[in-house]
């Protein structure tokens, strides 16, 4: 068992088949936003079906919004939430639901395979569940779009089904905006095109629930993600630098002097006069840049020195101007 939303409007546009060279190319679409509508679905591993459970989002529940849906297809009026989402109100009527649908008992219980989504944890619907035989058994978090068999193979084509069938009543109905009452008849075509034997036979299959195979994961799948791991650019500079950090002259530069060196930081340090200009040091020794060892444009260390020189001048200029602020006030 899981859901998934459906809009009134396509997520994302058909390709358009056009002739070469044309730079205008048009599609009917939508320019409205769009209202959520929430599917529950279920299957099990022999490859059935439960009719599909619909949420809309609205105050009261009308039986026309249910015309065109596939036969069976339930929408209740305690299933009508602001949003359009679950809640756990809305479980306890899909656990009422299934329950009549397939009856267990004593010696046929059912077993639900579920996300730790928050409405699964109504405790009204587990303590009806576990009262009707009905064992619910929660996947690990994180995990659903491996586990899940209704993630797994089932609402990939449906989705897809249905922006096709969305964009079909567009281009049938131009200027027309599709509502709340058009949801269930474009949802029907595309649930018997998903809602397959095979889809849900591969669904179990996939991840190893049934014919059981707990080798089916490789370890490649329980790997950290390159974000957490620290293998991902993201746009960001792998080399950084605390602005406090010094920098060590490499020893083919340390060999060239005669006298010790002391750090890279300690030797550039330069003072800002109130005018925003750099000057060197008073108390240093202005040397020729000759005698001077100098690291080579290529090298790493070059490129982190001027970014911690940067860094250096922006602390003391701020510093300079915070003293003089603090004079101008006294």
């Amino acid at each position: 068992m899981d859901e998934t939303g459906i809009s009134t409007t396509t997520k994302k546009p058909p390709k358009v088949l056009s002739i070469k060279g044309k730079k205008h190319v048009g599609i009917i679409a939508s320019a409205e936003r769009g209202q959520l509508t929430t599917m529950i679905g279920c299957c099990n591993a022999a490859g059935s079906f439960l009719p599909p459970f619909l949420v809309f989002a609205r105050k009261k529940m009308q039986s026309r919004l249910l015309d065109g849906a596939p036969s069976g297809t339930q929408g209740l009026s305690t299933t009508c939430t602001p949003n359009g989402w679950t809640s756990g109100e809305v479980f306890l009527a899909w656990l009422h639901f299934i329950v009549e649908y397939t009856r267990p008992n004593a010696d046929k219980k059912v077993l639900l395979l579920l996300d730790n989504h928050e409405s699964h944890k109504y405790y009204p619907a587990l303590e009806y569940a576990s009262k009707n035989n009905a064992i619910i058994l929660s996947l690990a978090p994180h995990t659903t779009h491996k586990m899940q068999p209704m993630d797994v193979v089932v609402y990939g084509p449906l989705n897809t089904y249905f922006e096709r069938e969305v964009n079909v009543f567009q281009k049938a109905h131009p200027g027309r905006i599709i509502n709340q009452y058009d949801v269930a008849r474009l949802l029907s075509p595309a649930f018997l095109k998903s809602s397959v034997a095979m889809n849900a036979v591969h669904g179990f299959e996939r991840p190893g629930i049934w014919p059981v195979n707990k080798h089916v994961f490789g370890e490649e799948d329980f790997e950290p993600a390159d974000v957490i791991a620290g293998r991902s650019d993201m746009n960001i500079s792998r080399v950084s630098i605390h602005f406090l950090q010094t920098i060590e002259i490499p020893d083919t530069a340390a060999e060239a002097s005669s006298t010790p060196l002391p750090s890279h930081l300690q030797e550039k340090i330069l003072t800002v006069d109130p005018s925003g200009e750099t000057i060197p040091r008073p108390d240093k020794p202005t040397e020729s840049n000759s005698s001077k060892p100098q690291l080579q444009e290529s090298t790493p260390e070059k490129k982190i020195f001027r970014v911690t020189l940067s860094r250096l001048k922006f602390l003391l200029l701020w510093n300079r101007m915070r003293q003089v602020f603090v004079l101008y006030i006294l």
